[in-house]
């Protein structure tokens, strides 16, 4: 079964999923990408992490850096390297695969 969820920003989508794959008693792999608590900053970073693992705030997450009025950097090296590995990590050893974007 797949499932997807699209809406507006801060609807409540990863929020049922969060408690959706609580509940579920599954080991969950795959990734997420989020905001920390300066998402409405114009300068604020987008990172990304293991959807099974809680977020991570550092420098080697980010994946996107907003610049306000310029161009955001995206360093797509890291989704590409990282993003990648997560998915072929939960192919291998998950019963549910999540991707938060």
């Amino acid at each position: 079964m797949h499932v997807f969820l699209t809406g507006d920003i801060q609807i409540g989508k990863s929020t049922v999923i969060n408690k959706t794959t609580a509940l579920l008693n599954k080991t969950i792999g795959g990734f997420q990408t989020y905001f920390g608590s300066d998402r409405g900053s114009p300068t604020k970073p987008l990172y990304i992490n293991s959807a099974a693992q809680p977020k991570v705030f550092c420098q080697e997450n980010i994946v996107v850096q907003f610049r306000g009025e310029d161009f955001p950097l995206i360093y797509n090296e890291k989704f590409d390297i990282y993003g990648v590995e997560l998915i072929q990590r939960a192919r291998e050893k998950s019963q549910l695969i999540e991707i938060f974007l």
